[in-house]
Formats: C-alpha cells, sequence, structure tokens
C-alpha cells in the first residue's frame, strides 16, 4: 500500500504545455486537480483529489473505447474502466462509491480535466476474444499479446505462463516416440490450423472425443493438448472445462474463440441424456438464435477451433444415429493415451506450470505462410488421405479434410517447435481411428441390422406365409393383433420382408433413426429395397383377408437368413 502523505509522487505530472489542451487552466497539481488563477501562475483553486486516465483501450473485436480511470482512496491506488460515454454529469458521479472525488459541485471541471487527458494518455489496443481475426485488412491472433497488432487480452482466460523452453523440454522427454501423446499434441495444435481457415474450411469446428477407462490418461492427453493454447487446470480461468455445466455455460465458454483448443472433461458428468444437439452446435459453431424480454435477438455466441472431449462412453453412443452427426465427430476409443502413472505426472505438473507458448508461435509462422499455402498443403494430404479411406464411404472426402488439417498441423509442429514427430504413424494413427469412425458411420447396415434385430423380438407381429397367400385364415392365427408385416420366399429362394409403414417408422424412430426415409432411400440405392420405380413401396396384402396396402419391401441378405428361417416347432418367427 502507498502512504497517502507520498500519494502525489505517483501521479503523472501536469505536461508543460497547456495551450493545446481544450483547458489548458486546469491541470494536476500536488495530487490535486487545480484550476490555474488568471496571471499569477503560483495561485490555483482545487476542485478535486487526482483523477487520470491511465490508459485509452480500444476493443479489436468492436472498437469499442474505454478508459482506465486512475485515484487514489486511503493510500491504495484505484483502477476503473469506463466507457468513453460514461463521462458525462449523469454517470461520472457513480465513481464516489469507489471512492473518487467526483460530486455535484465539481463534476464539470472533472469532466474538462478528463477531455484535457485523453489527448495526453497512451493508447493500447485490447482484445477479449482469443484466435484469429482481421484487423485493418490482415489477419492477426489474440492470445495474451496479439500477433500481427499490438493488442493486450483482457479477458477472462489465463493464457500464459511459465516458459516455452520447459514447456518444449517436457515435450522431448514424456511425449515423443509415444504415438498417442503426439496425436494429442497435434490435435491441440490443430486449433490454430482450424480458426485460420476459418469458413475457408468448410467443416467448422474439429471435434475429438477420447473414450475408454478411468485409467487410460485421457484427461493428461486433454491437458497436453490444450497447454498448447493456455493454462489446462480445471479448477482456474483456464481452456480445460466439465461437462458438468449447463448447455448455455457451454456455449458460453467457447463464444468468441477462433484458433485455441478447449477441452471438456469427462462426459459421464453431464446431464445429457442424448448428446445430438450439443455435438451440432459445437461442430457448426454457433448456438442458437434466442430472443430477450424485449422480443429482440440475443448475441448469438459463435467460434471456430479444435474441442477435445473425454469420458469413459462414447459420444456417439449416447446420440441418435444420424449419419450427419458422425462425420462432425473422430472419436478415439481404448487408447492408452500415457505410457504409465509417472509419465502422466511429469506430463501434468509440467503443463500446469508451463502453458500457451507455442499457440502464437504457430499463428506467427501460418501468417507468413498465407491461406494459399496452407491449401496446397492440404490438398497434398487429402489425396494421400483418401487413397487409404474405404472409397465406399460417401463421406470419406468430408473426413479427408478434417485428418488432413491434422497432417498439416503435424507439419507445422516440426517446423516451428522444433519436435521430430512420426509423421507418417500420425498418418496410419488417425487413418485406424476413422476406418472404426467409419464403420459407425454406416447407418445403413446400422438400421439394417437394428431392423432385423426387433423384428426377431418382435416374431409375433409377423406371419411366414413365404407367398403362399392361402384362403385359411387359421394359417395367420399365431400373429397377435398388430400384425405389423409378413415373410416372402421367392422362387430364386431369396427372403423378403414386407412391413407396415407405421411398424417401420415405429421401429427406426424407437431405436434412434432420426430420418427413416432417408435409410430407406439408400437402400433403395444399395438394391436392399423392392419398390415401385417411382416410390419406396409397393402394394401388398398382409394376409387374404385384408387390403392391399403401401408397404415396404425389405430384401434380406443371404447371409442374414438364418437368423430368420422359421422354427420348425412353431408357424411364428
Amino acid at each position: 500500500m502507498v502512504n497517502s502523505s507520498n500519494v502525489a509522487r505517483f501521479i503523472p505530472k501536469a505536461v508543460k504545455e497547456h495551450s493545446s489542451l481544450p483547458y489548458p487552466d486546469i491541470v494536476l497539481e500536488n495530487g490535486h486537480i487545480v484550476r490555474k488563477g488568471g496571471g499569477d501562475k503560483s495561485s490555483y483553486t482545487r476542485i478535486a483529489r487526482a483523477i487520470w486516465i491511465k490508459s485509452i483501450h480500444t476493443d479489436l473485436d468492436d472498437g469499442i473505447v474505454t478508459y482506465v480511470l486512475a485515484f487514489y482512496y486511503n493510500g491504495r491506488e484505484v483502477n476503473v474502466e469506463v466507457s468513453r460515454g460514461d463521462l458525462t454529469k449523469q454517470k461520472l458521479p457513480l465513481l464516489l462509491n469507489r471512492g473518487a472525488d467526483t460530486f455535484d459541485e465539481n463534476i464539470l471541471d472533472v469532466i474538462r480535466h478528463l477531455r484535457n487527458q485523453e489527448l495526453i494518455a497512451p493508447q493500447v489496443h485490447v482484445h477479449k476474444t482469443v484466435g484469429w481475426a482481421t484487423f485493418r485488412d490482415k489477419a492477426v491472433f489474440k492470445h495474451s499479446e496479439a500477433v500481427g497488432v499490438k493488442s493486450l487480452y483482457t479477458g477472462p482466460l489465463d493464457l500464459v505462463a511459465g516458459t516455452f523452453e520447459r514447456w518444449q523440454a517436457m515435450i522431448r522427454t514424456e511425449v515423443l516416440g509415444h504415438l498417442p501423446l503426439e496425436a494429442a499434441l497435434v490435435l491441440g495444435a490443430s486449433a490454430i490450423v482450424v480458426g485460420f481457415l476459418g469458413e475457408d474450411g468448410g467443416q467448422g469446428s474439429l471435434i475429438a472425443h477420447l473414450t475408454g477407462d478411468s485409467s487410460m490418461g485421457k484427461t493428461t492427453a486433454a491437458m497436453l493438448a490444450v497447454s498448447v493454447g493456455g493454462n489446462p487446470d480445471s479448477r482456474s480461468s483456464g481452456l480445460l472445462s466439465s461437462w458438468n455445466s449447463t448447455r448455455n455455460a457451454m456455449m458460453g465458454t467457447l463464444r468468441g474463440n477462433y484458433g485455441l483448443p478447449i477441452a471438456f472433461d469427462e462426459a459421464s458428468m453431464s446431464g445429457f441424456k442424448d448428446f445430438s444437439g450439443v455435438i451440432y452446435t459445437l461442430a457448426e459453431g454457433r448456438e442458437k438464435a434466442r430472443m430477450t424480454k424485449e422480443l429482440e435477438l440475443k448475441d448469438v455466441a459463435s467460434w471456430c477451433t479444435t474441442i477435445l472431449s473425454t469420458g469413459e462412453h462414447g459420444l456417439l453412443s449416447k446420440s441418435n444415429r444420424n449419419a450427419g452427426l458422425r462425420v462432425r465427430i473422430l472419436e478415439f476409443s481404448s487408447v492408452s493415451w500415457t505410457k504409465d502413472a509417472s509419465n502422466a505426472e511429469s506430463i501434468k505438473d509440467a503443463v500446469l506450470q508451463n502453458y500457451g507458448h507455442a499457440a502464437p508461435r504457430l499463428a506467427r509462422h501460418l501468417t507468413e505462410l498465407g491461406k494459399d499455402k496452407i491449401s496446397k498443403r492440404l490438398e497434398h494430404w487429402r489425396r494421400k488421405i483418401l487413397d487409404k479411406l474405404d472409397s465406399k464411404d460417401r463421406f470419406a472426402p468430408r473426413m479427408s479434410l478434417k485428418l488432413s488439417m491434422l497432417l498439416v498441423t503435424a507439419e507445422l509442429v516440426v517446423e516451428v517447435l522444433d519436435f521430430e514427430l512420426n509423421i507418417d504413424g500420425l498418418l496410419d494413427f488417425f487413418i485406424s481411428h476413422e476406418h472404426d469412425s467409419g464403420e459407425d458411420r454406416d447407418i445403413s447396415t446400422q438400421a439394417y441390422l437394428y431392423l432385423l434385430e426387433q423384428v426377431t423380438l418382435n416374431h409375433h407381429r409377423f406371419s411366414r406365409n413365404y407367398g403362399q397367400l392361402t384362403k385359411d385364415i387359421s394359417d395367420f392365427e399365431m400373429v397377435s393383433q398388430e400384425h405389423w408385416g409378413r415373410f416372402d420366399r421367392l422362387k430364386g429362394g431369396e427372403l423378403e420382408l414386407s412391413i407396415t409403414k407405421s411398424a417401420f417408422t415405429k421401429i427406426l424412430t424407437d431405436g434412434g433413426f432420426e430420418e427413416p426415409r432417408i435409410i430407406l432411400r439408400r437402400w433403395k440405392e444399395e438394391g436392399k429395397l423392392n419398390c415401385e420405380a417411382d416410390r419406396l413401396t409397393r402394394k401388398r396384402k398382409l394376409s387374404p383377408t385384408s387390403p392391399r396396402l403401401d408397404l415396404y419391401v425389405i430384401r434380406i441378405l443371404d447371409e442374414d437368413t438364418e437368423l430368420l428361417e422359421e422354427d420348425p416347432t412353431d408357424s411364428r418367427l
């Protein structure tokens, strides 16, 4: 604390030349705002205890100008940030509550004094959001200090601590040589590339979910990843948060993030029963528009970055079975991310003390390369990745772009951070997990197998007359009142399932398949659907006495017929 008797020596001296100021007779003298008297330079009238503008902030994000006002109260310096619009006789007196001498009788002179101050106070740019932005037609990267423009971060996040050298030494000792940890490092660093490309990337945010048992080092891998950009401590204002928060809180955490990795730890702690909606929102990079009480649109949060998640269960397993959902997320299951407990502790200890140094270095290199060169690298990797992906997977082109961003990031990490990553190994690592995800993304096959499973469980709702539409109704007595469909054995031996539209829709909807008609169209393309040329149905009878109905007729693959063969001791399925 500064002794009140010595306060004056900490207050800026009045400028010697006042003629250029709008109110040259109002100056700072001996810890006070004073008005100089007439021709007698030694006489003055005290107006108030000193208040001055410590700095003028222009926000890179919205251009709003704010002042950091400084004054002393009870021997300590008080700093208050106010808008330039607050320098009025109605609003400035509110600083009385903070200890400033802004009374009704002197408020106009205090305002005049601050008008003088704004001409001589230091001007600085600031930013409250992080990642990439455009400033004066130039790409800049906002971190604790911006890359590409002089600007300081004034937001809530803790972005830098320790030294790059200590963080770098830990990577070389604990991470390099263990492919999963190298992958985690690349996932974290990819945020800078994803944000840099933004809309040009065409994919929105990149989401990676690490799933498996609690002893596999998922959280450690996430901490390593986000340490590229900032504090990986979930207990402070860092880039690692918990799934145990509201949806709005999660979106608030992401607001304005265009290039720093962020992670949500332990999905099992979430209150979400179905992750479908939140995955869509995270990937799209924009929260839903909402209205204020005055029926005006609220400011909508947006972001474009890499989002990591951890959990003992997969997010896709807790989501609707929708193909569009599955191309929005990379899932890494049952990976031993750390080598052992000692390895995990060493990584945690290092990243909790040293973080946030890599992101600005990578960003500076990206600004030097430019988007054209990065786009060429992406295309190079996309071709290599497509050669390795399943050519029958219709989502391979979209997934190849996500994976190519990771491989371009790996190259940049080698170039900028001076690490010898196993890039060929990383390519195989990401491809292998993409193959696993590709199987999960095949909604057509999933829906087909799920339908057969549910038909088996509901066998009493299906007749098996194999096309022998006899007039004897007793052939159908074993079918329950809810007659959902029938099986037919064709002349060539093929088996077909005819099912009512309502039963089919109920089965798939209950199973989490949101768009049954899209699945039907896919089956038609694959030849699994026996239908009329311009429809998805055929007219058939379920029994001799029933009318002809529009039914979905599904061809059963030969290898699946055994699952549905009639029990010789029972006429029911």
